[in-house]
């Protein structure tokens, strides 16, 4: 059972309710972290939403939440490295106050099929490795009348951080499909860095902890990899270090539910925990 003929695109979450399909029973990993993602999004935002799996033509699928009315202007919004479509949810009820909002997980992250990422892939392969399965995504939205057939015309995307880098190249690679790019903190902008390396002026010890963690991270020694193999114990500890630094001003209660999100989200199957390392290579 699905929302069109062609089975392309599928409800998995309206708000609290599951909607079993395939892709829970394949991939069990995905019910506690889609889950954590409810709990997030609820907490931080009051809106209503759908959750949705778009199945891809490659056989992946990707995660999508979409809120606001049919008709308003779309805007797709894509996260960050080692972040999820869940992390946009204190700016969601904003967000479709003007925008029919697309929130997606990248190929490869959250609750996103893992699609195997090749250890020797070029910089540009990479960059395709996400690229096209997102224009895949689109084009298999498109199709749906489940979602009212949206991208009709030229749509606005916003990226944060590697996430808007990877949207100024899914621009460049597709501009008769974008009206608007916003960047948010974006890496990788100009695309090729003028330094691969730290400043002459850093501290020695910096420049040396700078140049063996990129080796690492070049090595799949990635901070997910150590959350991982933490177990339980250790590599929740991590998980609640990583979300008190990367997000200082939450509250108590926003905390305990970023928690889990991050905690169900780094011990599965890794997939594009090497794309800093490949893109900037």
């Amino acid at each position: 059972m699905g929302l069109d003929g062609d089975d392309s695109v599928k409800m998995t979450v309206l708000n609290e309710d599951f909607w079993k399909d395939e892709y829970d029973e394949s991939y069990s990993w995905r019910r506690p972290l889609l889950e954590a993602q409810r709990k997030m999004l609820t907490a931080f935002s009051r809106c209503q939403w759908e959750g949705h799996t778009v199945r891809l033509s490659s056989g992946e699928f990707m995660n999508v939440v979409v809120g606001g009315k049919v008709g308003n202007p779309e805007l797709v919004v894509m996260h960050g490295f080692g972040n999820g479509l869940a992390f946009w949810g204190s700016n969601l009820d904003a967000l479709i106050q003007s925008h029919r909002v697309f929130l997606l997980d990248w190929i490869g992250c959250a609750g996103s099929s893992r699609k195997q990422f090749q250890l020797g892939m070029s910089a540009e392969e990479t960059e395709k490795f996400f690229v096209e399965e997102l224009r895949d995504c689109i084009r298999k939205m498109k199709e749906s009348s489940g979602l009212g057939f949206p991208f009709q015309k030229p749509f606005s995307i916003l990226g944060h951080s590697l996430g808007g880098f990877l949207s100024c190249v899914f621009a460049e690679t597709y501009p008769e499909l974008v009206k608007d790019l916003v960047l948010a903190c974006p890496v990788g902008i100009p695309r090729a860095p003028m330094n691969k390396h730290p400043p002459a002026s850093a501290a020695l010890g910096k420049r040396v902890l700078f140049l063996v963690v990129f080796f690492l991270w070049r090595l799949n020694f990635t901070p997910q990899w150590f959350m991982r193999i933490g177990g339980n114990l250790f590599g929740k500890n991590l998980a609640l270090r990583f979300v008190k630094s990367r997000f200082p001003d939450m509250t108590e209660e926003q905390t305990k539910v970023r928690k889990p999100f991050t905690c169900s989200y780094f011990p599965w199957t890794p997939s594009s925990t090497l794309l800093p390392a490949l893109v900037f290579s």
